[in-house]
């Protein structure tokens, strides 16, 4: 496709990007509540607009191009302006940056066929300092907790207390991804900006994520008891499953075992018999009184489960008549027999009280 425009020098435009001054937020949930879905959308819009980012979230970016030429609203309106010529930008992939922090090396634009180690994993602190020498970008950390982690409580080293405190004056922000606020450091969640609450409703066949926004903080945490500052709703975004890979803290391990299974291919036929049996099974409990015609019970069908001193267990098909059980099975005077499901008890007969008695059967 031919090349639309004439480019521009990047050198010339580099001052049109200055870094906003940086923040701390948290994004927390429980599991399955949509906190990496929400930050994998941040990442994506963010990425469209030029910032760079940092993340221990992988992502594959291989069918996305951050391209203002190939965003509809961006041309349509553009039509509009009566300038003469409308600059549009191209940010390349490289903005995004995936850091493992078990090997110290960082992946540009997730290939991971060009990784480079930016820290010494073996080393204490070599993280944090990494971390630490960042500015100017978006630092987003997924699992919070392992990085700054509540239990170590008063503890902690300067160099974390630095990567929070000193962030907003680098231009360096650090969204903490987390299950609960409280697993994260009491230092880091009393610097926080903002506080971002994930929840997933079902709505008829399609999942709404929620997102309530805090500002507010009651001592060191987030006040869930006030309102919130703002409530987005989200439908699921194809773009930010298509990018993410939510098993990919999985790191390759693999399966811990298997699934044993017979596998049957059925015809239409076999189908409909197959469904037959099943609505044979169900109608008994349906319509009581009205049951099914059952395979005869033959002596020979009868499995003696077990047999003590006056009690005798046995199995029968399902559906099967009290009248065709009398005939095979032998009822001495004296006795009763007492039905469970698919299997037939032999019991002595209970003395009568008050003159009634109960059927069992």
């Amino acid at each position: 496709m031919k090349e639309l425009g004439v480019r521009v020098a990047p050198d010339e435009l580099y001052d049109e990007f200055p870094a906003s001054e940086g923040a701390i937020q948290m994004i927390y949930g429980r599991i399955r509540q949509g906190k990496s879905t929400l930050s994998v959308r941040g990442i994506l819009d963010r990425l469209e607009q030029g910032t760079v980012e940092y993340s221990n979230i992988l992502l594959d970016l291989s069918t996305f191009e951050f391209d203002e030429r190939l965003r509809f609203e961006r041309t349509f309106f553009s039509i509009l302006m009566p300038k003469r010529k409308v600059r549009f930008y191209k940010f390349d992939k490289d903005n995004y940056r995936y850091f493992d922090p078990v090997t110290g090396y960082m992946y540009p634009a997730g290939d991971m066929s060009r990784g480079i180690q930016v820290f010494d994993p073996t080393k204490d602190g070599a993280e944090v300092e990494w971390l630490n020498s960042l500015t100017d970008c978006t630092i987003s950390y997924d699992e919070g907790q392992w990085l700054l982690d509540s239990y170590e409580k008063t503890y902690v080293s300067v160099a974390k207390r630095k990567l929070i405190t000193e962030s907003g004056h680098v231009g360096r922000t650090i969204i903490v991804i987390a299950q609960r606020t409280q697993s994260v450091h009491v230092n880091a969640r009393g610097n926080v900006n903002q506080f971002f609450r994930c929840s997933k409703r079902n709505v008829l066949f399609w999942s709404v994520l929620i997102v309530e926004e805090f500002q507010g903080m009651k001592g060191n945490d987030v006040d869930e008891d006030a309102e919130p500052d703002s409530v987005k709703r989200y439908w699921n975004n194809r773009a930010a499953w298509r990018a993410f890979n939510t098993h990919y803290l999985r790191a390759g391990r693999p399966k811990s075992q298997d699934v044993h299974f017979y596998a049957y291919d059925l015809s239409w036929r076999d189908r409909v018999v197959a469904m037959s049996r099943n609505v044979a099974q169900k109608l008994p409990f349906l319509k009581k009184g009205k049951l099914l015609r059952a395979p005869d019970l033959q002596k020979s069908d009868v499995q003696t489960l077990g047999v003590k001193p006056g009690i005798a267990s046995i199995k029968i098909p399902v559906g099967t008549s009290k009248g065709r059980i009398e005939g095979v099975v032998p009822t001495p005077p004296g006795s009763i027999l007492h039905r469970d499901g698919d299997s037939v008890s032999l019991f002595p007969k209970p003395p009568k009280i008050g003159g009634a008695e109960t059927e069992p059967f």
